[in-house]
């Protein structure tokens, strides 16, 4: 079994994101350091690869037969497996409009920068305060 086919551990999902959400706040440890600081997905431009923390409201849904997208800006989407979703919740649909942080990798496909989410972890819904 390849272990990209492993479910997600969720269980203490809820728990560790208070406690990132807690040192974030205060600047504790690695999250005073500007890179852990989420860059705004309008702003990035096509250099920006890597590991990166990106905040930003969903502004469009597409689905094709492998991926479910959501556009976060004209060059930036994120891409969930269709047959991942079942760990995230909800219809895809429900997510238009709303804010988010992502992490992951950014890659370059067909001359934009887009990143592959593969665990409820990489991806943080923002309330509306």
């Amino acid at each position: 079994m390849c272990s990209s086919d492993l479910p997600p551990n969720v269980e203490h999902l809820d728990r560790y994101r208070r406690a990132e959400a807690s040192a974030r706040r205060q600047r504790i440890g690695i999250w005073a350091h500007p890179d852990y600081q989420p860059a705004a997905a309008a702003e990035l431009d096509k250099t920006r690869t890597g590991y990166r923390f990106v905040e930003g409201q969903i502004k469009r849904v597409g689905k094709n037969r492998k991926y479910i997208y959501f556009d976060l800006a004209p060059d930036f989407s994120i891409a969930i497996k269709r047959d991942h979703w079942y760990y995230f919740g909800g219809e895809p649909q429900q997510w238009q409009g709303k804010k988010i942080i992502v992490r992951g990798w950014i890659s370059r496909w067909r001359d934009k920068l887009q990143m592959r989410i593969g665990h409820p972890a990489m991806i943080e819904m923002i309330s509306e305060e």
